[in-house]
C-alpha cells in the first residue's frame, strides 16, 4: 500500500464526515470504502486510527458501534486537501450518503445501551433523539446481561411502536 493511496482514504473519510450533520459509524464508512473496493477493512481501520490519533476526528463507542465525527483540525485539513478528490469520487460519496441518509439518521437517533449495576443486575437505557434533545428516554432494569442485550436489540426494531403506544396511553 503506497502513501498516496493511504492519503486518499484519509481524505475520503474526512470528506464523508464533512457532508453529514451526525456522526457516522465505522461500518457506514466501511460499507462505502471497502464495498467499492478502494481498500480492505484492516487498512481502513489503521487509517481511522491515524486520523483519531492526530486529532482529525473523534470516536465515541456505544454498545457495538463506534461513531466518528470530524474535528476542527480535520475540517481545516480537508479544506486544504479536498482538491485531491476527483469529481466522480465526490459524486459517488455524495450519492452513497444521500441514498442512506434516512437509515444513518435513524441508526444515530435511536440508541440503546446497557450497563451493570452494583447489585449485579443490568440497566438498559433506550433513547430516541430529535435534534439534540431526547424525545424519549427509558431505563429498564433486568436481571441479566442476556436480557439487557435483548431489550436493546428489540428497541432498535420496535421503538416506533413502543413510542406510539406510550404516547397513546399517556395522553
Amino acid at each position: 500500500m503506497n502513501n498516496e493511496s493511504i492519503n486518499l482514504y484519509k481524505i475520503m473519510i474526512l470528506y464523508m464526515l464533512s457532508k453529514v450533520d451526525i456522526p457516522l459509524t465505522v461500518k457506514q464508512i466501511s460499507d462505502f470504502i471497502t464495498g467499492a473496493g478502494y481498500t480492505d477493512y484492516l487498512t481502513l481501520s489503521a487509517t481511522i486510527s491515524f486520523l483519531k490519533d492526530n486529532n482529525f476526528l473523534t470516536t465515541t463507542t456505544k454498545r457495538n458501534r463506534t461513531y466518528l465525527a470530524l474535528t476542527d483540525d480535520g475540517e481545516n485539513t480537508l479544506k486544504m486537501l479536498k482538491d485531491n478528490l476527483s469529481e466522480s469520487l465526490m459524486e459517488d460519496m455524495n450519492n452513497y450518503l444521500k441514498e442512506n441518509k434516512i437509515s444513518f439518521k435513524e441508526e444515530y437517533l435511536i440508541m440503546s445501551d446497557y450497563s451493570k449495576t452494583e447489585d449485579g443486575r443490568y440497566v438498559a437505557t433506550l433513547t430516541v433523539k430529535e435534534q439534540r434533545s431526547d424525545l424519549v428516554n427509558i431505563s429498564i432494569t433486568v436481571p441479566d446481561e442476556e436480557m439487557a442485550i435483548e431489550v436493546c436489540d428489540n428497541w432498535q426494531k420496535k421503538n416506533k411502536d413502543i413510542y406510539k403506544y406510550l404516547v397513546e396511553q399517556l395522553l
